[in-house]
């Protein structure tokens, strides 16, 4: 739900921490949209064994699970100003790289 610039507080600090807050969000949400897609691929890659019907369903969800979260995600970015939507994207890509949300520090 968009917040009206009337409804934000004036201080600057709380306006940090609510810039951060949903920069984290969107750190967590993008890390569940990574470990999704690796549970897909590797469903899809055991798509031909024994329960491949089953394996093909749970694909299926995963791809919905996915894209909804995908979806949620524009919908941050969008209702976002521009320069908090900067911040979010950035710290994203931060965690697309190779880094870890909690730490900051690059996986192995």
């Amino acid at each position: 739900m968009p917040l009206s610039p009337d409804q934000l507080p004036d201080d600057p600090q709380a306006l940090k921490q609510i810039i951060a807050a949903m920069a984290q969000d969107a750190i967590a949400a993008q890390a569940e949209i990574a470990k999704l897609r690796f549970q897909l691929a590797r469903y899809r890659r055991a798509e031909f064994g024994r329960s491949s019907e089953k394996l093909a369903h749970e694909a299926e969800q995963l791809e919905l699970a996915i894209e909804a979260l995908e979806a949620d995600q524009a919908e941050l970015l969008a209702t976002a100003s521009p320069s908090v939507a900067t911040v979010i994207e950035s710290a994203g890509r931060s965690t697309e790289a190779g880094a870890t949300p909690a730490t900051g520090t690059v996986a192995a």
